[in-house]
């Protein structure tokens, strides 16, 4: 009887310390996951930046737009833009 209890608690405590080790091994898994989705959240962040920027020069030239050398501003003197 004494054999089969110290049996029972010999599987009991490496069940147990396999299911620990198990747990820290999920821990650490979970860490690598949200390194990884963020990583993949920045580069699709930089992939729709960067491919817009290409879209958006396509759309210029479709459009027969050019660029300009110089701007020239409207100076208005007065602030007030309507007058009671």
């Amino acid at each position: 009887m004494f054999f089969l209890i110290a049996a029972s608690g010999m599987f009991y405590l490496a069940g147990s310390n396999n299911l620990t080790a198990k747990g820290f091994e999920l821990r650490d898994l979970k860490k690598q996951d949200k390194a990884v989705v963020s990583e993949n959240a920045d580069l699709e962040t930089r992939v729709t930046a960067l491919s817009s920027y290409n879209d958006l020069g396509e759309k210029v030239k479709t459009l027969g737009m050019v660029s300009i050398d110089k701007i020239n501003y409207i100076e208005i003197k007065n602030e007030s833009v309507a007058i009671k």
